[in-house]
Order: structure tokens, then C-alpha cells, then sequence
């Protein structure tokens, strides 16, 4: 018997790591039930205060009612809790928001944001992701480098030397690669290019889906401390992962105590502790699919009981 689809509305800011989130969580609830997906880019469609409160939404992007409208980053809110006054449906949204919780039907957060789960808040290990592990190349290894961030001090000279290390332990024709992030210091990278040719993938020259296809196919991933959230996303896709350390990290944070407490329990290492072998790093257990996880309590909070307008 045909199923009707689940009309999922996603609202975007264009903001890739919002939109990774967003994508991660349709994914999941894409493999669960057919789903028909409606995306609606927030930068080119105002929505304001007034909108959400005379309950207008503009009428040419209304091809089916929504059952979920879901979103991340703060510039969707408002346009979300509109769409839901003017057409009805359920508001997911994506991180912590900037408004009230009780405002959305459900708030899906990392753990370092520090909500407490109830019945409308779902916790999860790291920020959703849409990433999932592919055949993996036998000894293959890459290098994810972030930069500059508010959790940690960067600093080149330490990075690179522990890069140094790194491939210095790779097996001759190990097949391994290293690329930066929009956050990386120029001056870093242009000292990667110079020492590694081509080996060396900038960030700007990488096809769109790039970082999604080499982590699903890569058995080792060494990440710089600071991003924590492609570490989530090696840890999603399967991958042996290694931190490559930064003075100063806070893991006492709300941001990198998830990522070190990630170590306690065995998922990951950090570089000291096994000196760049990536040999030494743990193996994966399971994959980590909290993108699943989360779509599972999705449709049972709101189908169990046809709780959906």
C-alpha cells in the first residue's frame, strides 16, 4: 500500500554547517518514510516580526502544508514560527535558539548547549550531521585542519608540527590526503601547498560533496581540535579519529568537553596520546548516527499518536 509522503519544509541560511544539520536530519527520516522536501532560502524571502504575527507567508511558496518545517541557525525562526501561524504544520528547530523553546514543537541540540531533554527537547552527541560510513580504502588517512576559533588558541607552529609527525608515521604509498577550512590561517596553508604539493587539497578548489565522499570512503581522520563538528562528522562516517591538539583548549567548554569526554570513553585520541601513529588510534565501534537516533523519537513523538496538523 502507497504511503503519502512527509511534506518537509527546510528552511536555509546558507550557512553550510546549519544546512549540514538540517540535511542530516531529513536524511534520516527520508530512509524511515518517503518524504517530500520544500526548501525555503530565508536570505531570499523576508520574513519579519510582523509576518509571524499577522500569520502571512508569502503565497507562491506554498505548494503542499507542511508536516514538519525544520531549520538551524537563528535567522529561521521567525520565518518558521510564521510559516506554522499562516499554514500549520510542526516546527523542528536545529541548535539553541535565540527565542523561547516552548515557542517550537521540538528543539534538537548538541549537548554542550546545555538543555535539559524533556518532551520537547531532544540532546544529542554533537551537532546532527549527514554523513555515513561508505567502503573504506584500506589504509587510507586524512588531515582536516580548522583555524581560528573562540574555543581554542591557534597556532600554526604547534599544528604543523604535529602534522609532521603524522606523516612522517604513514607507511610509504599510504594513500592519505590533507585539506584546510575557511578558518585557517593563510599563512599555514600556503606552507602546507609549499611542503606537500599535491597531496595538499585547499579548501576552495574542493567539488561540492567532496568532504562527505572522503570521509565515507577513509578509514583514519585526524582533526584539529577546534572543529568540533567535523570531528562528529568522522565519528558519523565511520572513521578511526585522532585530534590533533591546540594550546589553551578549553575542554572544560560547553563546546570541547563533549569532544574530550568523546576520548574518555574510548571513540577517539588525541594526538599525545599516541604520538601521530594512526595505527593506535581506536577503532570504531558503531558508526555514530544520531541523525537516525533523533528521527526515530521524531516520528514517534509526532505519528504514534497522529500528532501531525
Amino acid at each position: 500500500m502507497a504511503v503519502n509522503p512527509l511534506i518537509i519544509w527546510r528552511f536555509r541560511d546558507g550557512k553550510p554547517g546549519h544546512e549540514q544539520q538540517s540535511l542530516g536530519l531529513i536524511k534520516a527520516l527520508g530512509e524511515l518514510l518517503p518524504v517530500e522536501v520544500n526548501d525555503f532560502d530565508v536570505r531570499e524571502h523576508p520574513v519579519g516580526l510582523a509576518d509571524w504575527m499577522l500569520g502571512r507567508f508569502p503565497a507562491g511558496l506554498v505548494k503542499h502544508r507542511p508536516d514538519f518545517l525544520i531549520g538551524a541557525g537563528h535567522a529561521t525562526h521567525v520565518p518558521m514560527l510564521a510559516a506554522k501561524k499562516a499554514v500549520g504544520g510542526k516546527i523542528i528547530v536545529l541548535m539553541k535558539p535565540s527565542l523561547p523553546a516552548f515557542l517550537f514543537d521540538l528543539v534538537i541540540v548538541p549537548e554542550h548547549d546545555g538543555l535539559t531533554p524533556d518532551a520537547r527537547v531532544i540532546v544529542t552527541r554533537g551537532a546532527l550531521n549527514a554523513m555515513r560510513p561508505g567502503e573504506k580504502k584500506p589504509d587510507s588517512v586524512l588531515i582536516l585542519l580548522g583555524g581560528v576559533s573562540k574555543h581554542a588558541r591557534w597556532d600554526d607552529d604547534a599544528v604543523l608540527r604535529q602534522v609532521t609527525t603524522i606523516v612522517a608515521a604513514l607507511k610509504p604509498g599510504q594513500l592519505w590526503r590533507i585539506t584546510d577550512s575557511r578558518r585557517t590561517p593563510e599563512a599555514l596553508s600556503a606552507a602546507l601547498a609549499q611542503r606537500y604539493g599535491e597531496r595538499f587539497q585547499p579548501w576552495a578548489a574542493c567539488p561540492p560533496g567532496w568532504l562527505a565522499q572522503r570521509l565515507a570512503g577513509t578509514e583514519t581522520v585526524w582533526v584539529s581540535e577546534d572543529s568540533a563538528s567535523m570531528i562528529y562528522e568522522a565519528l558519523s562516517a565511520g572513521c578511526r579519529v585522532g585530534v590533533i591538539e591546540l594550546p589553551d583548549a578549553n575542554r572544560s567548554g560547553r563546546v570541547l568537553a563533549g569532544v574530550a569526554k568523546m576520548a574518555d570513553d574510548g571513540q577517539l585520541a588525541f594526538f599525545s596520546r599516541c604520538q601521530g601513529r594512526s595505527e593506535e588510534l581506536p577503532a570504531p565501534t558503531l558508526a555514530l548516527n544520531e541523525a537516525g537516533a533523533v528521527a526515530h523519537q521524531v516520528l514517534e513523538r509526532f505519528l504514534a499518536d497522529g500528532d501531525l496538523s
